[in-house]
C-alpha cells in the first residue's frame, strides 16, 4: 500500500473549480487527492486506488464525499466564491 498527495500551489486556485469535503467540510481544489494504492493480491487480481480528502486526518472518499463548491453556495450564498484552504464550512 502506497500513499501520495497530488501537489497543491496556491497559485492554482486561481480560475479552478473547488469541491468541499461532506466529511471534514473543508474545501479543496478539484482533482487534487491523497492516493492510497493496494497491491493485487490472490483474492484481488486488479489493483486497487482510493482516492481521499487531500487534508491530512481526513479519510473521506472524494467520490463519495465531496460535492462542488458551487453546489454547496447555493443553500450558503454568505460563502465566499473563492474558499480559504483548511477553513471549516458548516453544510
Amino acid at each position: 500500500m502506497a500513499h501520495a498527495t497530488l501537489p497543491q500551489h496556491p497559485s492554482d486556485s486561481l480560475g479552478l473549480s473547488w469541491s468541499w469535503c461532506g466529511r471534514c467540510q473543508r474545501a479543496y481544489i478539484t482533482g487534487t487527492c491523497r492516493l492510497i494504492r493496494f497491491n493485487p493480491d490472490a483474492l484481488h487480481t486488479h489493483p486497487a486506488m482510493l482516492k481521499l480528502c487531500p487534508y491530512d486526518g481526513c479519510y473521506g472518499n472524494t467520490a463519495r464525499h465531496a460535492w462542488q463548491w458551487s453546489t454547496l453556495r447555493v443553500q450558503h450564498p454568505e460563502y465566499p466564491v473563492i474558499p480559504e484552504r483548511n477553513v471549516v464550512y458548516v453544510r
